[in-house]
């Protein structure tokens, strides 16, 4: 056991502390763990998917290192409502055991065909038969909780870590998810399965064309290829043209288990740390396949030791379609540990959202930060901070995705594992920020009015725009001119305007003065709002004027503000 517990702080310090050596973010959900602990690691693992039948998403969170009736770090997986965050059920490990890591990774989608996501929960501490730390995959019931089914590796041995990362998706076309499973310390540089979700089969047993290290630590799925099965996506830390670990990302065929084509990062490094930790797969380029995002996130940057950065790549022919770095430049960032790819901004392709839990945020060192890009463009949408600002609280270590809130856009799930009492996760939405209408360019139908008739004018305000293209309403709030109501030769037609709290003026066409004692024209002040369909608001005003008469010398002269045109 002494051996084990050397290989998981081991695991750990890899996967946390390997570096020691014109949107808006609306917080949907904080999730604390139900049963607080200090180093629980809550919020560890994260997953997001529909578990309870209510059409949104739920949140599967993983505390791995959680004790649990007297078993120190046997681990925990909690799942909460995506509708108000309210915990729905606990699993625990079906096999208790000290230092078994359950829920070291968690995956959602549904593996037994019932309408509702299940959850694969990884226990790679697991002791399996005489096998120390071999490890273990559990699926259980999204429906209730219960145990459906367990893997096992197909080559038993001891410290084979296997499932130390799970991933769920239809590999084999029957509408079940089917279960990949790496193994990163399985045989001669680690191993990765897959599994079918109709009766726990194996269906492929993958290994590195190059085995040397690691393979298997993080793995994803998703159809690169376009043929309407899930493909696997496996990194490897592997030593690359004479550069130590500098990783590589292997996608293979759902269909076929061949390899489709090998990833390397487009800038060379030892201890880059290239698709080590984190890969996800999502449709960026609007393709109709998958892409494949691949995090680097020992990469140099600028200068920067360990920097991080994130490469995007298209999944059809693995030609590189985007580079992201972070928006702060900083030295041990690991910008890129985690990544997670869904359609953020409701543009219909995939946006990129990535951890950064080592950057420094307000002089708080690894208080963490994340980062979502456009997928269409690699632009930086929105960079996300706690709503619990702690040094060292790893926020983004994990990033998922998925539609928590009902509105057709996906959500980002955040992990934020030391922070607090044992952790804590979030979900944000990356709602558009609403742009208001714009005033600034509004005119007045008719600037000026001729003949003095003393009948009243229709006066409509022209020119309001709206960024988001939304639909403005507007209403006119209050009309003043620069003569008294009933002045000197106006013809005494009080009130002059009208139309107050209706979506066009009316002012009257009249003007004071006499042939002996002509006046200087009369300007009506016309105030007016605008607003659009999500409560955003501009006011403004247009004048119009009346002129004495025609001749061009004369034109009209704004004495301000001084009556209201509305008063009998």
């Amino acid at each position: 056991m002494k051996a084990l517990r050397v290989l998981l702080v081991a695991l750990a310090a890899l996967a946390v502390d390997v570096l020691a050596s014109g949107h808006a973010q609306t917080l949907l959900l904080t999730l604390d763990a139900p049963s607080p602990q200090a180093g629980a690691y809550f919020g560890g693992s994260l997953a997001v998917g529909e578990v309870d039948g209510d059409g949104l998403a739920d949140i599967a969170v993983g505390a791995s290192s959680e004790d649990v009736g007297g078993a120190e770090k046997q681990g925990r997986v909690y799942v909460f409502s995506g509708l108000d965050g309210s915990l729905l059920f606990t699993l625990d490990s079906p096999n208790p055991q000290a230092w078994a890591a359950f829920g070291c990774s968690v995956a959602v989608g549904d593996v037994d065909a019932d309408g509702t996501g299940d959850v694969a929960v990884g226990a790679y501490g697991q002791d399996v038969a005489s096998n120390i730390g071999q490890g273990r995959v559990y699926i259980f019931s999204g429906a209730n909780g219960s145990l459906l089914f367990a893997l096992d590796t197909p080559n038993p041995q001891s410290v084979a870590v296997f499932g130390h990362s799970v991933a769920v998706g239809d590999v084999d076309g029957d509408g079940r998810e089917d279960v990949a499973v790496g193994a990163p310390g399985e045989g001669a540089g680690g191993r990765a399965y897959v599994f079918s979700g109709l009766d726990g089969s194996i269906l492929f047993a993958l290994a590195s064309p190059n085995p040397q290290a690691l393979f298997g630590f993080s793995l994803t799925v998703g159809d690169t290829d376009g043929d309407g099965l899930a493909d696997i996506a496996v990194t490897a830390l592997e030593n690359v043209g004479g550069n130590a670990e500098q990783g590589r990302v292997y996608v293979f065929s759902g269909a076929t288990g061949s390899l489709l084509f090998a990833l390397d990062t487009p800038n060379p490094q030892v201890g880059a740390y290239f698709g080590h930790s984190s890969a996800a797969v999502g449709d960026v380029n609007g393709d109709g396949k998958g892409d494949i995002a691949v995090g680097a996130h020992g990469e140099d940057v600028g200068g920067n030791q360990y920097q991080g950065r994130v490469y995007a790549f298209s999944g059809a022919d693995g030609s590189l379609l985007l580079t992201l770095d972070t928006p702060n430049s900083q030295a041990s960032a690991v910008f890129g540990y985690w990544v997670a790819v869904g359609d953020v901004n409701g543009d219909g392709k995939g946006d990129i959202a990535v951890g950064a839990h080592r950057e420094d945020v307000g002089g708080n060192e690894s208080q963490g930060r994340v980062h979502v890009f456009s997928g269409a463009d690699g632009s930086l949408l929105l960079t996300m901070d706690s709503p619990n600002p702690q040094a060292r609280g790893t926020f983004g270590t994990p990033v998922a995705v998925g539609d928590v809130n009902g509105d057709g856009r996906e959500d980002v799930a955040v992990g934020a594992p030391q922070e607090g009492m044992g952790g804590r996760a979030y979900v944000f939405s990356l709602a558009p920020t609403n742009q208001p209408p714009q005033c600034s360019a509004a005119a007045p139908s008719i600037t000026e009015i001729w003949p003095p008739n003393h009948k009243m004018v229709d006066v409509n305000i022209l020119g309001v725009t709206d960024p988001d293209g939304d639909p403005v309403s507007i209403v006119t709030t209050g009309m003043t001119q620069d003569e008294s109501v009933n002045g000197r030769g106006d013809g005494d037609t009080a009130p002059d305007g009208a139309g107050v709290g209706t979506d066009a003026a009316r002012v009257r066409a009249e003007r004071a003065g006499t042939v002996d004692v002509p006046g200087d024209g009369r300007m009506y002040h016309i105030h007016f709002a605008a607003s659009d369909d999500k409560g955003g608001t501009c006011s403004g005003i247009v004048k119009v004027g009346v002129p004495n008469d025609q001749r061009p010398e004369h034109v009209v002269v704004d004495g301000g503000e001084l009556y209201d045109s509305t008063v009998p």
